[in-house]
This record gives C-alpha cells, structure tokens and sequence, in this order.
C-alpha cells in the first residue's frame, strides 16, 4: 500500500534519510568521549556502546547498566531503542526507520542516552 500511495523515490529518500540520520548518531558517538560507535553504519543500524564505564565496571555489570537504560528511555515514550552483543560487548542498537523521524532527533536521543548512562553509572558505583 505505501509503495502504491508514496511512490519509490518518496520511500527511496525516507531510507536515505534514515542512513543519515544513522550516520549522524554514529558521528556524535564518535566525538563523544562517553561512547564508542560499534561500526560504522552501512543501513539505519547504529550500535552505540557507553564507553566511560568500561573501565570501571565489568561486562554483567555494562549488560544491567545498558538494559537498564534502555528500558528507561523507552518507558519514558520517546524513544524506542534495544540492547545487543556485538564483539562480546554490551550496547545500545538504535534503528531510525519511521519516516517522520529527524536529525534533531538523534541529537535529542544522544542526549538523552548522555544523561540516563551518566546516572545508571553514579547508581552502579554507589551500589558498588
């Protein structure tokens, strides 16, 4: 139905788009010191690992804190994103499909993602 009512060259521009905006969130990981971008995105696929508390917490420790703020920002209805294993490594999966979906938006998440890990890491080392 959507072909047949957008078009190919409308969905065509929502899928680059979505690459873009994919790409985007991978350029903000990249020059934060807080994330580490798994790989670079070829799709709208962005894995996204919290890179500062690595150093100070182990991998079942990384997996509850990624969990946790997954679930966090996606409870709060904003956002929908998951968590996955890439390299025997925790991360964020982000995928920008919905053709609404904008650049701002990837600033707002990453945002967003900044805040929640700052705060699920203070609580992981308080509770350390």
């Amino acid at each position: 139905m959507s072909l047949k009512r957008y078009g190919t060259k409308a969905i065509g521009e929502w899928v680059d788009a979505n690459v873009a905006q994919a790409e985007h969130l991978y350029s903000l990981a990249e020059a934060s010191e807080d994330f580490k971008p798994m790989f670079r995105p070829r799709m709208s696929a962005i894995c996204l690992r919290y890179e500062r508390a690595s150093s100070r917490l182990d991998e079942k420790a990384m997996k509850h804190l990624h969990k946790h703020v997954a679930t966090r920002i996606e409870s709060a209805g904003r956002f929908w994103i998951s968590t996955t294993i890439l390299k025997d490594q925790w991360c964020f999966r982000v995928n920008p499909v919905n053709f609404r979906t904008r650049l701002e938006h990837m600033d707002e998440l990453f945002t967003l993602l900044r805040e929640e890990c700052s705060q699920a890491l203070d609580e992981a080392l308080g509770s350390a």
